[in-house]
């Protein structure tokens, strides 16, 4: 049986075919008058085809779909965020990403570029570059719900971060200081590296040393409003440079720049602290209520025009309710 385009009807036997057909530049002529879902294009690369109700059917149905929708909000207030993102992405065959790999993901690229000899470049972080970093881990689209794996709960005031098998739930100061570790530890350790390599060796691949230098200072800024330790404690100089900075001392940037560290806490301001703790976390619930309303998106337009889904939701209202 051919796969067919419920927009124009071009039909295909081959799957590459309808798909390469759902992504032209141009979308294809609306001869039945429908428009392509993200969710009718998944309908149609799995069965085949897309079977809208009917004109004939439409009164007939009107009963039965209110009754239907009357009945998915009883079971969409029962159940909670974790298991309508569970049901999506069953559906759509992708696995829930758990934070550390997403981190590990998102990262990538970044880490790779400045571990690049040949990167010229200087990839320096500022204030506002530090909190769009946590805006663009913590927020998703329609396309990407399966990267949902951090969410501020209102209701418990719990971070709630699944780890790949389940999901841990911390209280708010300790679920910050737990997403800000992760994120240290996936690459921010990493930003401090390049940025002392290019600050004391011998051939840096930044020459701007004095933009180094302030780039430095805001990020142990940033540290020191979590009282978190440099990435850098426990490396010798070789480690961190390649060679040995100093004769006789194997650990001198780690000196060096620890009472760097150590001057700019003591500096800090407690009001500074609260305030820009303040900022990431208005951040993760700006994005927790912008993700579960696209997975609520999702979820009813499934519902809508998928026949396999709307039966699996009837069956889990029944043995919910048995």
């Amino acid at each position: 049986m051919a796969f067919v385009c419920p927009r124009c009807n071009y039909q295909s036997k081959y799957k590459t075919d309808m798909k390469r057909h759902f992504e032209r530049k141009f979308i294809c002529t609306n001869e039945n008058g429908i428009e392509l879902t993200e969710e009718i294009r998944s309908v149609v690369l799995r069965d085949r085809k897309y079977n809208p109700i009917k004109a004939t059917q439409a009164a007939q149905s009107i009963i039965n779909y209110n009754n239907f929708n009357n009945t998915y909000n009883q079971f969409a207030n029962n159940f909670d965020t974790h298991s309508k993102l569970s049901y999506v992405c069953e559906h759509k065959d992708k696995a829930l990403v758990g934070f550390e790999d997403g981190l590990e993901t998102f990262f990538g690229p970044r880490i790779k570029r400045i571990e690049d000899p040949t990167y010229r470049c200087l990839y320096g972080l500022g204030e506002p570059d530090l909190l769009n970093l946590f805006n663009n881990l913590t927020r998703i689209d329609k396309d990407t719900l399966n990267t949902l794996n951090i969410i501020f709960d209102k209701k418990t005031n719990r971070f709630q971060i699944y780890s790949g098998t389940k999901w841990e739930s911390y209280l708010e100061e300790s679920g910050l200081q737990e997403l800000v570790r992760l994120v240290k530890s996936y690459f921010l350790d990493t930003y401090e590296i390049y940025l002392l390599k290019n600050l004391n060796g011998d051939y840096p691949i930044v020459k701007d040393r004095r933009s180094l230098k302030t780039h430095l200072d805001i990020y142990y800024q940033f540290l020191a409003l979590f009282d978190l330790p440099l990435g850098i404690i426990g490396l010798s100089d070789r480690e961190i440079l390649g060679h040995r900075l100093v004769e006789n001392d194997e650990y001198h940037l780690e000196k060096i720049y620890s009472k760097v560290y150590d001057k700019i806490k003591s500096d800090l301001k407690e009001s500074d602290k609260t305030k820009f703790k303040r900022k990431i976390i208005n951040i993760v619930k700006e994005n927790t209520i912008h993700n579960v309303n696209e997975l609520n998106k999702v979820f009813l337009d499934f519902l809508r025009v998928d026949e396999n889904f709307r039966t699996l939701m009837r069956d889990t209202i029944k043995t919910e309710s048995a």
